[in-house]
Formats: structure tokens, C-alpha cells, sequence
């Protein structure tokens, strides 16, 4: 089912930037039901009403999606795949790939379902399977058995892939979005080039930067080398923290000379509490401490994006310090060890850098290319997919570094794009806070690129009316 005209791809994602959402016309007749002891058989209409319900607690899928869309969810390999569809007479026969970010799993919910990506399945209020098929784009998500695993969530994107050809023919056009972690697996499926399996992507917030090494040589001469990694921000955050406010016991309680690998308690996981943890970093008491926390973060060339004028700086230290600690251990454990090392770190408050915790890698130097290669981007070719970069100026989460990062290990003459051009990023503050009518102008950039083989300084800016 091809798209006969360029026109046609492009009118609805500027209706969508313009808050207009185009309904699809058409009746959805009742599907018939998934028979989930043949998983190597699928129905393209066929839903599954177990994990309905599971989508019906969280309001995100497969709410608000255009009238007469398909919607299958389809467990396979201990990971979880939804397919949603428009009706044949408004599919334009191209997908949307998302490929999602990690999230802190309820006691109760088990990786593999998509009900545990469920809430980064909207923008704005919006369920992003809705925009996509209203506009008149299919929309697949897969919710992965590991989900900080780069090289298995790669593969469970390419397997995403595959069971959309095989089930109902290769799109006429493929996109990726990758969000936060997500963008690793995301862009590197890019890299591949005239191998790749789609035709441009976007990365919304995600480290593509680096995770674990981005010593990316001199930029100028006689300055020093630019090096930022997601693990070295991640990590020095919380050895700080834990030197800083030992009431929370963030790291594993071990005297000196320390051990090697950070691992934080599982008491403290157990019984993290949010706004406790807020309420220590917003004492009035510890106010000296914050300062302090912040001030040694920037002179390590690791600044924590704030915004006080609208978001107490506790709650952005609070929203840090959770996305950190409940990570470590797993990314100690899909490594298979720990690459952050801190011993010759010399940290400007002499206290401090005397009684803070110290940690060595694990791994040989000699190994670590081969250790990190597979988590990590390589940057953008000239002959690669274009890739747009949409990421808040002011992001504490995933710093916008990476962005920058990212274009200087690509070549001068690839499609990377910057969004919008000329601001090069959303000057905002907030980890993936973009407005539906960004996320669509950013979209619709992308398919401008793609399939108008337009200039992104023409389709890549923000309209007048949007700040």
C-alpha cells in the first residue's frame, strides 16, 4: 500500500503540529481473539483482551487511537509486542518504530509487558499510537524482557521489524523514534546504514553521547579533551550524594579502602520513599549541602541541570538520585562489572575528597573497547539514515551534552539534525518535556528529509507561533 503523494504524508503531521488531529473514518469491526498458545501465529486484527486490561488501568493504550484502528498485542520470546494499526482506506503504509526508555518496575509488574512502558507511551496527554495513526502512520512498540540491555533491546527492535514484514509486507517507509535509553539501540540501528532497517529516526532525550566512554580528542587546540559520559555523570552524582547525606545509604556500607564495584543496598531499594528523599535534600538545614552537592558537580565538568524558578531544586536532585540508584546494580550486572572509576579523581573540597568513596574498574583496560563497543554509538555517516536530535537544553536526567557529543563523533556531512534549527534543542528545562506540537514539527521534519529529500534548514524550524 505505497503513499502515492508526498502531500499526503506530510498534511496531517502539520495538522497535528497545528493541534488539529485528523479522525480517520471507517468502523472497526469486532476483532476475533489472539490464540496465545500459537505464538508463531499472528492475526493483524487480533487482540488480546488480557493485556487490554492491563492497558485500560493505565489509560495510554489503545485509547484515543483513530476510529477503526487494529490493535494487537503479541507475546513472543519473553518480550511483548503491540502493533496498532489505521484502517487500510487511511494507512499510508509507512510504520513508526518506538523504541522505549527504562523504567523503575512496581514490585508487582514483571519486565517483558508493555503495561510497564505504558507511561511513556503519551506526549502531552496524547497516546503516541493515537497521533501516529491519526496521521495516518502504523505505530509498533515492543516492551523488551531486559529492559537496559542495549545489544537485547536492539535485537527485539529487529525483531519488532520482522514481524511487522512478515505479518503485513514491508512498509513503504520505516522510522524509529528511541526514547532516553532508548535511543541507543534506537541510533545504532542507523548507523548501519544502506543496512539499516529504517529510513530515519529520532532521539528524544537519549544518551547517544556516550553511556560508558566519549573521549573525543581536542576541540580546540591547547584545550582538553572533551570527555562526558552517562555513567560518569551518573555515578559521580551519587558517590557525592552518599558522602553528602549518608542518611540515605545510597552505596553498600563498606569501610575503607572500599570495595570496588558501586552497588547500592537492597533495603534501600525496598524501601525508597520519594518525597522522603525529596524532604532530606529540601531541609533547610542541608541547604549548605545542595550548594555544596552542585558546586562540585560543575567543577567536574558534570553540571545537574536546575530550574528553580520553576522546580524546586530538591525535587530535581530527588528525580536524579532515583533514576541513579535503582540502575546501578542492573548496569553493574549487565556489564558484568563496573567500568566507573574514581580513584585518582580529585574533587575540589579537601574533606570531601578525602572521605568520599573510591572505586576501580573492574575491567582490564586492554578490554574495555570490547566490554563498552556494544552499548555504545559510533556516530553518523554521510551515506547513514538521518537522525534528529529533539532533547531539552535543561534536560537533569540526560544531559543535552550528548547531543553535542554525538555530533562531533559524527562526520561534518551527515544527516544529523539538531531540532529545531537554528536553537539546535528545546529551551526548556526537563527530561523528554516536549509539547505534542514539538514532538509532531520534529516528526514531521524527519519525513521532510526522508521522503522530500527536502533541506532541514527549510522543514526543520519552529513555526513563528510556537516559542
Amino acid at each position: 500500500m505505497r503513499n502515492p503523494c508526498l502531500t499526503s504524508s506530510l498534511l496531517p503531521l502539520m495538522l497535528l503540529a497545528a493541534g488539529v488531529l485528523v479522525a480517520a473514518p471507517g468502523v472497526w469491526a469486532k476483532p476475533p481473539i489472539c490464540d496465545r498458545d500459537k505464538p508463531n501465529q499472528y492475526d493483524p486484527e487480533c487482540v488480546c483482551p488480557e493485556q487490554l486490561r492491563e492497558f485500560a488501568i493505565t489509560g495510554r493504550l489503545p485509547t484515543d487511537l483513530a476510529e477503526g484502528s487494529a490493535v494487537s498485542v503479541y507475546p513472543r520470546g519473553g518480550a511483548e509486542y503491540v502493533i496498532c494499526i489505521p484502517p487500510s482506506e487511511s494507512w499510508n503504509g509507512s510504520m513508526v518504530y518506538a523504541s522505549m526508555g527504562t523504567v523503575k518496575l512496581d514490585p508487582n509488574e514483571k519486565e517483558g509487558t508493555i503495561v510497564t512502558v505504558a507511561g511513556q507511551l503519551d506526549n502531552d496527554g496524547e497516546p503516541l499510537s493515537g497521533l501516529f495513526n491519526q496521521a495516518g502512520y502504523g505505530f509498533a512498540v515492543v516492551a523488551p524482557p531486559q529492559l537496559l540491555s542495549v545489544p537485547s533491546r536492539e535485537a527485539d527492535l529487529e525483531l519488532l521489524v520482522d514481524l511487522v514484514e512478515i505479518t503485513l509486507g514491508e512498509p513503504t517507509v520505516s522510522y524509529v523514534v528511541g526514547f532516553s535509553q532508548g535511543a541507543i539501540p534506537a541510533t545504532r540501528l542507523l548507523e548501519r546504514g544502506a543496512e539499516s532497517p529504517f529510513s530515519g529516526g529520532i532521539s528524544a532525550c537519549g544518551p547517544i553521547g556516550g553511556n560508558f566512554s566519549s573521549i573525543l580528542g581536542q576541540i580546540q587546540p591547547n584545550e582538553p579533551p572533551l570527555f562526558f559520559t552517562q555513567v560518569e555523570y551518573s555515578l559521580q552524582f551519587l558517590v557525592i550524594v552518599d558522602y553528602l547525606f549518608p542518611e540515605l545509604k545510597l552505596l553498600r556500607d563498606t569501610p575503607p579502602p572500599f570495595v570496588e564495584v558501586p552497588r547500592v543496598p537492597a533495603s534501600t531499594l525496598a524501601t525508597w520513599d520519594d518525597h522522603a528523599v525529596e524532604a532530606v535534600f529540601g531541609d533547610s538545614f542541608n541547604a549548605g549541602k545542595v550548594v555544596q552537592l552542585l558546586e562540585v558537580m560543575d567543577e567536574l565538568g558534570l553540571p545537574v541541570a536546575v530550574d528553580p524558578s520553576n522546580v524546586p531544586v530538591e525535587e530535581t536532585l530527588a528525580e536524579l538520585a532515583e533514576e541513579v540508584t535503582f540502575f546501578v546494580n542492573d548496569s553493574v550486572s549487565d556489564l558484568g562489572g563496573s567500568i566507573f572509576d574514581n580513584w585518582a579523581t580529585e574533587y575540589p573540597d579537601p574533606e570531601l575528597n578525602a572521605g568520599i568513596r573510591r572505586y576501580s574498574s573492574t575491567f582490564n583496560p586492554a578490554d574495555i573497547d570490547d566490554v563498552v563497543s556494544p552499548y555504545e554509538t559510533s556516530g553518523l555517516l554521510p551515506s547513514d539514515p538521518p537522525l534528529v536530535a529533539l532533547h531539552n537544553f535543561l534536560d537533569h536526567r540526560v544531559p543535552y551534552d550528548h547531543v553535542l557529543l554525538y555530533e562531533l563523533k559524527s562526520d561534518a556531512a551527515a544527516p544529523f539534525i539538531k531540532f529545531p534549527i537554528p536553537l539546535g534543542g528545546i529551551p526548556r528545562y526537563g527530561h523528554c518535556d516536549f509539547t505534542a506540537g514539538e514532538a509532531a514539527l520534529a516528526f514531521q521534519c524527519l519525513v521532510g528529509v526522508v521522503e522530500a529529500e527536502l533541506p532541514s534548514g527549510l522543514v526543520c524550524r519552529l513555526p513563528p507561533d510556537i516559542p
